[in-house]
């Protein structure tokens, strides 16, 4: 959420934002999708297919 928020900002007020702040928003998003695919991937094993689903339309076509 902060990735697009830091983005769409750069992008209204035409800002840049640093590289490094960049590289740290990148990392923090490709972690954070990491973990959402993981726990999709074990689905009802841990979490309810009602999560498990939510889940899985949070991540469709981000692959």
């Amino acid at each position: 959420m902060e990735y697009c928020a830091a983005h769409s900002d750069e992008d209204t007020t035409g800002q840049q934002i640093s590289e490094e702040r960049g590289k740290e928003l990148s990392d923090g998003y490709e972690r954070a999708y990491r973990v959402l695919r993981k726990a999709t991937s074990v689905g009802a094993y841990i979490i309810s297919d009602e999560v498990a689903e939510a889940l899985a339309s949070l991540t469709s076509g981000h692959d």
